[in-house]
């Protein structure tokens, strides 16, 4: 049976064998057909049958055998790209290998074929593996390869690569050694006239190239530029790819050494190689994108030795095809991405264009995020990036970028090696991201940080470096830094020191001169404010003078280095008294606030320091210098304020300069130009507010015009009025992380935004070019203004609050008169405390909500007796100041009451002069203004006109909507809100006005977005919230969620009329920034309403039904039978009577209860 068994199964091997034996021939002819044919069919044909002949016979599988199927694989491979072919491939060349002796004859070709094999798996699958296999394997055949062999030339610059490769991977600088020294072995072995040894040559010198970049050696650089020189003399008659790659090769040899040593030479050939690589290179060249990013980096290093502005714009086109032409993912576009980016942060830098900088941090971050954290250039992308972010810091002044610059600039440091070249360019950005985060917080701790890393660059710069200036400088900055807060000399003379050198190194013509000739000018000055040395101011004013001379006109730096010379003339003006120096102090101070480009607050802090020149020194100027001076800080509020901040960034920045203002108002009065200072009143108030009207004024005059502009600023500006864009706080809410940073985001919407606000200046400025239209949405004088004013409204009484005087401004019936009484016995310190005992009043009464216990005044020291002083000081000092000069004092008893619309400035802004009069027993007791006038208040001049019916088509029948919540959740029960619904629904039922109305679980958000554009009058009876962080987050408590201003700039319809909000503290404000009324009522005259009843504080809960009831049945009364029909005024006469009744009912002295109502608009 045995025997049996053996016969079979010897049986089965021959015929197997024969099997194998006769597939081996078919494989061979398959393969002689494919060699001759192309046909892909006859090479698959081969490999299978080679494949079956090894399956069939295994233990018969020779070396030989395993070598052809694996150099079939890779051919199939090679034409088809399928990476299995290419496993497989590997799979039998290494078992050939380990089954071959090692002295057969075929055994280095064995070894070449799997290098070449695993070489192009690296290269799809980027396999770190793979690439150790393959030095391993080209170590081992070179190795085994005579010294005279013809083909150990060929090993070692198969070696060469791979180290080179595995470098440029992991950054192991021993690899990069090991290169440069094969590759030199190779070209020695070959001989000059072998066809072979430009391709050895020019692979050296790309190592050469490589080892420079790592270390910064100037012998390589000058090696690698003699080498590619060479290789392209050697090569004149090369094919064009391999001619376009040795040229690249040598345009880059030359910018590098351009960019060390500065020579415009090396520069000028370089862009001549780059232009005729690009000139030359085929639609689908493989390193088309490579070519145009070299160019465009050369036009760009061109541009910033001459600032030709046409080689920017070509190095951004250039820039932008590189970009164009690379896929997403392939390794190189976050290369050409950050080249683009760079070059949009220069234009920003020359032209200001804000838009071109939001473009350069979202390209940079890009390129960041599509780079690898293990990758080489992951530093040089993080360096770009916190570059970026610390420009916009410096441009936008947004916080958030410069706390994002520190840690990405950090992390780029931290990535860097000790020896690495760039390591001091990256130290040095660090150093001044953290200089400017030390002028910010003023913590000491990054100021030592700043001078350590500062010093660190400036020693690791060789001498002759083309940035050494740069790095001196920026020390020079910090140590000045230092010297001013601990005023040690020796950081002094080190500052001086350091910014000398930089002067001295610079070259003639550089772009950077000007900031430091500027720079030292600086420390000098500090200088002799410590010596009393007249040289150094001397010196200081000759290096400003210098300085600005080399700066080109419409610089972005001329504001801040025209004020510094001003700053600098000052001084030497103090010291001399000469009307000369004086004058050309003032004249550097206006120069500076007249520039085109460059931060506004450089501008706007030149007109502050000439304000307060010339205020200083009245003998030596005239009021039309002081009032020239002021209309340079008005002109620039808009820039200051800007509609691309947050609003909270936008409500801090008001609140700086609110002081300017009411400054720039009493010099306007102070000088007889009243006109002007209404229109500066106007100008430097309600400025948030005002963006918001803006953004909602008709534009049906450019319609009729220029229909295609007036698509196109339509369309930004509803994307502006957009929920959550464009008046949110815009803290994170889609915000991008940076890859390799924990915790660094970008905050997206807030780029968006700015981008859009960019965006929508510019159409204004096209806008603004065309005949008929310079003034479109500008801010409106005084004379375009007054005609609207409606008849009947009676006069507009501003009154401006300022250290130097306070004076009331009425703009009389349709603004043909103004005139000026001068409030002597109110000072701005007498305002403030009536504003601080006026708001201890209401502490002490606890009014801080609606509510439904009755409060206690009897807890206020004094009783009501507080009140009655602040109303009484209000009424001598302000109140009856006005009324007298109207004449309105001398009014008989059985006429109408005049009507008086409020605009305070300063703390008059949180008092009630409605409520204003004598309430203390005496001989001047009853005297009080709402038995003289009516009262209303506005935020500003064009909030009161855009709430004319002008601006839209009045309602003849109004509908009301009712919105009541007695109990919300969350919130304390309102339950007198259901009785004042029921009197609302009862008085509307009377009257034959249509009504909705909306209670407890019908009230939602989404219902009242709803209903509201349905109805011309709203009433909300619920407690509102006021957000003094961001009032058009302040909002409407409803049953599921708050009704913010934010969401009802997108849901009032333009026929919104009136709106009563009986809600808490619905037109308190800010003390902060008393001139931007931030509060509910306002924000409901934004929003398109064109009168207001708002509470100044919180009401008792009882009070309201009353109120209200008589309110509506009085302005229904007035409507039905006419009274003030005219005047659009009805709200006010009604709101006065209502508040007599409940004034009546609960006594007068009661004033926490019947003070609080008021009326903003018409």
């Amino acid at each position: 049976m045995a025997l049996q068994d053996a016969r079979k199964a010897l049986k089965e091997g021959i015929r197997l064998l024969d099997g194998a034996i006769l597939k081996q021939p078919l494989a061979y002819t398959m393969w002689k057909s494919y060699k001759t044919s192309g046909n892909l069919r006859h090479l698959d044909k081969a490999v299978r049958a080679l494949r079956d002949s090894l399956k069939l016979a295994p233990e018969h599988n020779d070396a030989s055998r395993l070598a052809w199927l694996g150099y079939m694989l890779m051919t199939r491979f090679n034409r088809l790209g399928q990476p299995d072919d290419n496993n497989e491939a590997i799979a039998v060349l290494r078992r050939a290998v380990e089954i071959m002796p090692d002295n057969h004859l075929d055994k280095l070709r064995r070894l070449d074929n799997l290098g070449i094999a695993l070489w192009s798996r690296f290269e799809h699958s980027a396999r770190l593996e793979d690439l150790e296999e393959l030095i391993l394997t080209n170590r081992i055949a070179i190795d085994a390869t005579p010294v005279g062999h013809p083909d150990r030339p060929v090993r070692l610059g198969r070696l060469g690569i791979a180290l080179q490769t595995r470098f440029e991977r992991l950054d192991e600088l021993e690899d990069l050694r090991s290169a440069i020294s094969v590759n030199r072995q190779a070209v020695e072995l070959i001989p000059d006239d072998h066809p072979d040894k430009p391709m050895r040559l020019y692979i050296l010198g790309d190592s050469l190239l490589g080892h420079f970049e790592r270390i910064g050696r100037l012998d390589d650089l000058e090696s690698a530029l003699v080498i590619n020189r060479h290789v392209l003399e050697l090569t004149p008659d090369t094919p064009l790819e391999t001619r376009l790659r040795r040229l690249i090769n040598l345009g880059v040899t030359l910018h590098h050494r351009f960019a060390r040593m500065g020579g415009p030479e090396d520069l000028e050939e370089s862009i001549s190689i780059d232009r005729r690589v690009v000139g030359l290179m085929p639609d689908d060249y493989e390193y088309a994108a490579m070519s145009l990013g070299n160019l465009g980096v050369a036009l760009h290093s061109r541009f910033e030795c001459t600032s030709k502005i046409e080689d920017l714009e070509e190095a951004l086109s250039v820039h932008r095809r590189a970009v164009e032409l690379t896929p997403d993912d392939h390794p190189d576009k976050p290369k050409w991405l950050s080249n683009l980016g760079i070059a949009l942060q220069t234009r920003f830098e020359h032209t200001d264009d804000l838009g071109d900088l939001e473009n350069a941090v979202s390209i940079q971050r890009r390129a960041v995020n599509l780079t690898p954290d293990d990758h080489l250039y992951k530093p040089i992308r993080l360096n770009n990036l916190g570059i970026a972010l610390q420009a916009r810091f410096e441009r936008v002044g947004e916080q958030d970028d410069l706390s994002s610059a520190v840690l990405v600039l950090q992390r780029a440091v931290e990535l860097t090696p000790e020896e690495y070249p760039d390591k001091p360019i990256r130290l040095s950005n660090l150093g001044g991201v953290l200089q400017n985060r030390f002028e910010v917080t003023n913590k000491r701790e990054d100021l030592e940080n700043a001078i350590q890393v500062l010093h660190h660059a400036v020693n690791l710069t060789p001498d002759g470096h083309r940035d050494k200036p740069l790095r001196l400088n920026n020390l020079g900055i910090s140590l000045q830094s230092r010297y001013k807060l601990f005023e040690d000399t020796e950081d002094l003379e080190g500052a001086t020191h350091a910014k000398q050198r930089a002067v001295e190194l610079a070259p003639e013509g550089s772009p950077y001169k000007p900031g430091w000739l500027h720079s030292l000018g600086i420390t000098l000055q500090s200088r002799f404010e410590r010596t009393r040395v007249v040289d150094d101011l001397a010196n200081t004013i000759a290096l400003h003078e210098h300085a600005l001379k080399l700066l080109p006109q419409n610089h972005p730096d001329r504001p801040a280095q025209l004020n510094t010379l001003g700053v600098s003339l000052q001084k030497r003006f103090e010291s001399s008294r000469s009307r000369s120096d004086f004058e050309a102090a003032v004249k550097r101070f206006m120069e500076a606030t007249m520039q085109p480009l460059g931060p506004p607050s450089d501008r706007l802090e030149a007109a502050r320091q000439c304000v307060k020149l010339v205020t200083g020194y009245p003998e030596l100027s005239s009021s039309d210098d002081l009032l020239l001076a002021f209309s340079r800080v008005i002109s620039a509020l808009p820039e200051i304020v800007w509609l691309g901040h947050s609003v909270t960034r936008r409500y801090n920045e008001a609140g700086k300069i609110g002081d300017l203002v009411t400054a720039a108002v009493a010099a306007a009065i102070g000088a007889d130009s009243l006109s002007q200072a209404v229109e500066w009143l106007e100008a430097g108030r309600s400025l948030v507010w005002s963006q918001v009207l803006s953004l909602r004024t008709p534009i049906e005059e450019l319609e009729k015009h220029h229909p295609l502009l007036s698509n196109s600023i339509r369309g930004v500006q509803q994307e502006l009025q957009s929920p959550g864009l464009s008046f949110s706080s815009l803290k994170p809410r889609a915000n991008e992380p940076v890859r390799g940073i924990p915790g660094v985001t970008v905050d997206s919407m807030a780029e968006h935004h700015r981008i859009l606000v960019t965006k929508y200046e510019q159409i204004l400025a096209e806008i603004r070019s065309y005949p008929g239209f310079e003034d479109f949405l500008r801010p409106k004088t005084l004379s375009t203004l007054t005609p609207l004013i409606e008849p009947g409204l009676g006069p507009v009484v501003f009154v401006n609050v300022h250290a130097s005087r306070c004076d009331a401004l009425i703009l009389l019936e349709r603004g043909l008169e103004i005139k000026v009484v001068e409030l002597s016995s109110l000072t701005e310190q007498r305002a403030k405390r009536l504003r601080s005992i006026w708001r201890e009043c209401l502490n002490a009464c606890g009014v801080r909500s609606r509510a439904v216990v009755p409060w206690n005044n009897a807890g206020v020291r004094g009783g009501s007796g507080n009140f009655n002083l602040v109303l009484a000081r209000l009424w001598t000092w302000v109140v009856f100041p006005v009324l007298k000069a109207l004449r309105y004092d001398e009014l008989k008893n059985g006429g109408p009451l005049p009507h008086i619309t409020w605009c305070p400035t300063g703390p008059l802004t949180q008092l009630p002069l409605h409520a204003a009069g004598i309430y203390a027993d005496g001989s001047d007791a009853g005297q009080h203004i709402f038995d003289l006038a009516v009262s209303s208040y506005t935020p500003s001049l064009s909030a009161l006109l855009h709430s004319s019916p002008d601006t839209a088509a009045p309602h003849t029948t109004p509908n009301l909507l009712v919105i009541t919540q007695p109990a919300t959740p969350g919130y304390s029960p309102l339950p007198g809100t259901v009785d004042e619904g029921a009197r609302l629904e009862d008085i509307c039922v009377a009257s034959h006005i249509m009504s909705n109305a909306l209670g407890h679980k019908q009230a939602t958000v989404d219902a009242v977005r709803r209903f509201i554009p349905r109805h011309s009058w709203v009433h909300f009876a619920c407690h509102g919230s006021q957000n003094l962080v961001d009032p058009t987050r302040s909002a409407f408590a409803l049953y599921d969620g708050p009704l913010s201003l934010e969401t009802l700039m997108s849901t009032v319809s333009e026929n919104a009329e009136l709106a009563f909000l009986s809600a808490c503290q619905t037109a308190v404000g800010d003390e902060r920034i008393p001139e931007e009324s931030a509060h509910l009522a306002a924000g409901m005259l934004a929003v398109g309403f064109k009168g207001v009843i708002a509470t100044m504080w919180s009401i008792q809960d009882a009070d309201a039904p009353i109120i209200v009831e008589a309110y509506y049945k009085e302005i229904l009364k007035h409507r039905r039978i006419g009274i003030s029909e005219d005047a659009g005024t009805r709200a006010a006469y009604a709101l006065h009577v209502a508040a007599g009744r409940l004034r009546g009912r609960v006594g007068e002295r009661n004033f926490e209860r019947w003070v609080p109502f008021v009326h903003f608009g018409l």
